[in-house]
């Protein structure tokens, strides 16, 4: 299942310009001089990079991936205790951040992640930035 779903989604920036592209105007953006616009102001994505090994790198390959679709990033470079403040102890819905080059280390090797799925994408999670706060009274 994970080979078909790396196949499926396999790096083609003519598709995911595509599909950015149909997404984004169903959202009522527009693309203006290459640039995405949202009521007439950039779409920005703050991208939260760590700076102490590759995530430097990738979060670079990242953002110009992004850039090169229409969007302005903004490239934040952070250390581990620079960004933690903002991703594990923020509340995401501040705004404070959009994509983060985190990384966790683990000895096994199990390329299906699906019992990560609350911890990445619900607030159903423990100690995550989804996990901490229900509501934004509360952060």
């Amino acid at each position: 299942m994970a080979r078909r779903l790396e196949l499926h989604y396999a790096y083609d920036p003519e598709k995911a310009k595509a599909i950015i592209a149909k997404e984004m105007t169903k959202l009522g953006a527009q693309l203006v001089n290459q640039r995405w616009q949202y009521r007439g102001k950039p779409a920005r994505i703050i991208l939260l990079i760590r700076t102490e090994d590759q995530r430097r790198e990738i979060g670079d390959y990242v953002a110009t991936l992004l850039e090169n679709v229409g969007f302005v990033v903004d490239r934040q470079y952070k250390t581990a205790a620079e960004s933690s403040p903002i991703w594990i102890g923020g509340n995401p819905a501040d705004g404070r951040w959009h994509i983060y080059t985190g990384g966790w280390v683990s000895l096994a090797i199990d390329r299906d992640q699906a019992d990560m799925f609350n911890g990445y994408y619900t607030p159903r999670a423990g100690r995550t930035p989804f996990g901490r706060h229900t509501s934004r009274a509360e952060a």
